[in-house]
């Protein structure tokens, strides 16, 4: 993008347009610094357990967290094996690509997004097709099928499960991201 004035000095306004528009052909290195500040960014996500963005996680159901605590102790919310952890905290992430123009950074763990958006999975929906036969008993008691529906739509019969935001730009992340990239455009190397 080229812009020219046509006073005194126009040759200076010609050269910091050219540079601007050089720099934003290789973003990379301002890419570099917003990864440093994802990492960041996730890392108090999951030592807040979600408290740091998105509000708190909701927490395990009862049954859950006592098979977890048994056979996983001490591991948060949403990190079980540590395999989501890792890959949202840790460079490279799951997904990590930087190109010139743009940058990618996630994973690509199929659990992820169902957490994210919350949700049913298959052996949910199994049970919820037993549970709308009439009759059914759910949680002991005898329901009728428009409150068994209400129930799951709501998450309150144990379907499926809640939803957990993992990644949501907050105000200030976004804002940090905007200068990452005005102060590449304007200077070059950010770091």
């Amino acid at each position: 993008m080229r812009i020219k004035f046509d006073i005194s000095g126009n040759q200076q306004v010609d050269l910091t347009m050219s540079r601007f528009q050089g720099r934003a052909q290789d973003m990379r290195p301002a890419f570099d610094e917003m990864a440093d500040s994802f990492e960041e960014w996730m890392t108090r996500q999951f030592d807040t357990e979600g408290s740091y963005t998105t509000g708190r996680w909701s927490p395990l159901s009862p049954p859950y967290a006592k098979w977890k605590a048994k056979n996983y102790p001490g591991q948060g919310i949403l990190q079980r094996t540590g395999r989501l952890f890792r890959q949202l905290t840790m460079q490279p992430f799951g997904v990590d690509v930087r190109e010139p123009r743009y940058a990618i950074f996630g994973t690509a763990l199929p659990y992820a997004n169902y957490h994210q958006q919350g949700g049913q999975n298959a052996r949910y929906l199994a049970r919820l097709q037993r549970d709308l036969r009439p009759g059914t008993r759910v949680g002991g008691v005898k329901l009728t099928r428009k409150e068994r529906i209400t129930r799951v739509e709501t998450g309150s019969a144990g379907y499926g499960l809640p939803r957990r935001e993992i990644i949501k730009m907050p105000a200030t992340i976004r804002t940090s991201w905007r200068k990452i990239i005005q102060k590449h455009l304007v200077n070059g190397d950010t770091r």
